[in-house]
């Protein structure tokens, strides 16, 4: 069986394939921040570092998520 190498590199590098790459690291992300609120919660006992870890962990992981998402943008409309 012979590969189309120009064919399967269109697949890969199609704008689909990207941002189902995007949506499965959302779902990782979003699996991986339930546990954390989930042990934080549970075993902080309403620490003030836990509580401060919350505070910067959100916002951040948002603004990372929506640059990445926005270089995604601008790497396919390039």
């Amino acid at each position: 069986m012979q590969v189309d190498q120009e064919r399967a590199l269109e697949i890969i590098t199609s704008p689909a394939v990207a941002w189902f790459i995007f949506g499965l690291f959302l779902a990782f992300f979003g699996v991986i921040s339930i546990i954390l609120v989930y042990h934080w919660r549970k075993y902080g006992l309403n620490n003030k570092q836990i509580a401060f870890a919350e505070l910067v962990y959100f916002p951040v992981s948002f603004v990372l998520i929506g640059l990445s998402a926005f270089a995604l943008i601008m790497y396919l409309t390039l």
